[in-house]
């Protein structure tokens, strides 16, 4: 299976994973800027599709209010994201039926998103 939920990160494992992300994100710049215009592997667009997925739940089961559905992901707070996460991991079979169905959408949008990229660009002879 491509895609395994996780469970869910206690408050000092979340601030740790920031930091080291936060200390990655020029690495992480550089790499994006070199692999824009490409497609990206199986695994990321498979990550994006279980993220999409996950919404589709939330969405779904109303797991989130609309006042907070509206704040998701970014701005909701550590217990409301772990509380969330909680709910999340009874759905979990569910989320992993829906990942492959989903994978076909982001594949779509990725090539299209690489079309409008490539469409300004002029070749030189």
């Amino acid at each position: 299976m491509l895609y395994e939920v996780q469970k869910p990160l206690s408050p000092s494992q979340r601030r740790k994973k920031a930091l080291v992300f936060k200390k990655s994100l020029h690495k992480r710049l550089k790499t994006m800027q070199r692999n824009a215009g490409r497609m990206p592997p199986k695994e990321i667009l498979m990550k994006r599709a279980a993220t999409k997925a996950k919404l589709a739940v939330i969405k779904k089961k109303k797991l989130l209010s609309p006042e907070l559905l509206v704040l998701y992901p970014s701005q909701l707070t550590i217990p409301q994201k772990v509380a969330l996460e909680k709910k999340l991991s009874k759905y979990r079979s569910l989320i992993a039926k829906i990942t492959p169905k989903l994978f076909k959408v982001v594949l779509k949008q990725q090539k299209d998103k690489i079309k409008q990229q490539n469409v300004g660009e002029v070749e030189w002879d």
